[in-house]
This record gives C-alpha cells, sequence and structure tokens, in this order.
C-alpha cells in the first residue's frame, strides 16, 4: 500500500478533478493520473469514472474514500503524536508564512518577553508556506500553524484570528495616490494590477479574482509575482498597481509608494491559525490567544 497515492485519491475525490488535484498536491497532472491507474490496478476496480468533460466517484470508489479516509486520519494523527512526543522540547513549534513572520511575530516576542497574563508560551519560529504547514502539522514537525486562509481537511482545525483589509499600492506620481482615503476596485478597472501568485495560496488567490471579476477587472490584466518585496518594486517601475493584503504597509521598504485601503466589501483575506485537530493542547491554546491579539493590533494599527 502506497500512503502517497490515497492522499492523491482523496485530492481527486475531493475536487473532482485531475487538474485541480494537482495544483492542491503542487504536483505534475501526469502523476495525478498514475498514480490513480496505479491505486484502481491494486484494487481491482475503477475508483472514478473520467470523460472529457467530467470526474465522477464510482460506487466503488465511495466506498474506499469512505472506509479509508478515516483510518488514515487517524494514522496521521497518531504518527504526529508520536513525533511530538520523542521530539518535543518544552517549546510551541510555530510555522508561519515568510510574510506574517515579519509583520506578526515581533509583537509576539514583545508579547513573550512581558511573561504576564495573555503572554505565549515558549516558543520558536520556523518559516514555511501554507502547504508546508499543513503537511507538517500533519507530520508532527510543528505545533501551530500561521498563516492566510487556508484550505484544511477534517484533521487540522482553522482559526480565524483576524480578517486584513487589502490596500492598493501605487506609486506616489500615480493619479490615483490622491486622496489617502479608502479606494474601490472599480477604480483600478483598466490599470495593470499586480498581485502574490495563485501557488502561494490559491484559497487567498480566488477570493482576490472573485472581487476583481465583480469590479469589472479583466483578469488579463494582472500579473502574478513572488511576495510582497516584488509587488513593491514592480509597482515603483511603473509595472503597474499593486493589490495586497493590508499587513503589507508595515512591511514596506520601497521608498515613492502609496497605499489607499480597498473600500469594497467582504475582500479581506483571512490571517489564520492552524492546529492538528487532535492535539489541541493548553499551550496551544495560549498561543492562539496571544496570536489573536497580536495579529489584531496590527491590523487595526493600519
Amino acid at each position: 500500500m502506497n500512503l502517497r497515492d490515497l492522499e492523491i485519491f482523496f485530492a481527486v475525490a475531493d475536487e473532482l478533478h485531475f487538474g485541480r488535484a494537482a495544483m492542491v498536491l503542487r504536483i505534475k497532472q501526469s502523476s495525478v493520473s498514475e498514480s490513480i491507474v496505479r491505486l484502481e490496478t491494486a484494487l481491482g476496480a475503477p475508483l472514478f469514472y473520467r470523460t472529457t468533460r467530467r470526474v465522477s466517484i464510482t460506487d466503488f470508489g465511495g466506498r474506499v474514500l469512505a472506509n479509508l479516509r478515516p483510518a488514515y486520519a487517524a494514522l496521521h494523527q497518531e504518527y504526529a503524536k508520536a513525533v511530538a512526543d520523542g521530539h518535543h522540547r518544552g517549546e510551541l513549534r510555530l510555522g508561519h508564512t515568510p510574510e506574517l513572520g515579519q509583520a506578526l511575530l515581533p509583537g509576539l516576542v514583545r508579547l513573550t518577553a512581558h511573561a504576564g497574563p495573555g503572554a505565549p508560551p515558549s516558543w520558536r519560529p520556523l518559516a514555511m508556506h501554507t502547504h508546508e504547514q499543513i503537511a507538517a502539522l500533519q507530520s508532527g514537525a510543528i505545533d501551530v500553524g500561521l498563516c492566510w486562509e487556508p484550505s484544511v481537511n477534517d484533521q487540522i482545525t482553522q482559526v480565524v484570528l483576524a480578517t486584513a483589509p487589502l490596500v492598493a499600492i501605487l506609486r506616489d506620481d500615480d493619479s490615483l495616490a490622491e486622496p489617502r482615503s479608502p479606494i474601490s476596485l472599480r477604480e483600478l478597472a483598466g490599470r495593470p494590477l499586480i498581485v502574490s501568485p495563485r501557488t502561494d495560496n490559491q484559497m487567498a488567490f480566488a477570493r482576490i479574482e472573485r472581487a476583481f471579476i465583480g469590479a469589472g477587472i479583466d483578469m488579463g490584466s494582472v500579473s502574478e509575482v513572488s511576495h510582497y518585496d516584488a509587488v513593491s518594486l514592480h509597482v515603483a517601475r511603473g509595472y503597474g498597481i499593486g493589490v495586497h493584503p493590508a499587513p503589507a504597509v508595515g512591511l514596506n521598504r520601497v521608498p515613492g509608494l502609496a497605499f489607499r485601503r480597498v473600500a469594497d466589501e467582504g475582500v479581506g483575506i483571512s490571517v489564520c491559525a492552524i492546529v492538528l485537530t487532535a492535539t489541541a493542547t493548553r499551550e496551544v491554546s495560549q498561543m492562539l490567544g496571544a496570536l489573536r491579539a497580536v495579529t489584531t493590533e496590527v491590523i487595526n494599527a493600519i
């Protein structure tokens, strides 16, 4: 039995689309197809019906999913407990995206130093992207993750710490840079826009994409670059207007930029903590409380 083949089977069953499953797993679509064929050969029956237009699960595939997924989840949870028991050093291991680490962890350091009510337990930071945090939680390599809103399964609990509004990032000499009051996305339609890539966080990107389309923005005018620093540099060099979650304001190191909060309702991106559902502890609860306090403080200050 190949556990990776099971993970791919679960992803296809969730997405009912081989291409989307490949994106979620960050592997080639051909690898997804090969894995499903391998699993079907081992089990002796098809798991999915495939046509050129759609994928649907077979009755046999549905039974396999219902029987194996709980057992697979339990295996991961017990393995995570064993890893935590064997390697834990009396401090929480906090996975965080690089950008949220820069924006939020200095506040967590200050809160830890005070050692009073609301202070978190001892912790160690580990920079990693959202999909890496999910894998690290399941393997027991971290205790808590800090990320933009993720797509998680029932093994992981997602806790929304706060919702960060979006900001438009403009050159100081852009005609839209003044006034510094909130701006609507419709005012950006027809201009080249720059965002962080879909691959960093598909859930967050999808939310921004829906907001853009709803505001009449042609997605063909939207470029993706690797991270906030790259977004701000592209804006400074005149390649377009950046759209990014608001904590970017506190991270900016590029001169000559202006920031305007996006006024549209419902387009904020949630800052979340993620924990393995089966291993929540008092220390984890304390960390979640501290992260919520720090996140709220940073976003309210923008």
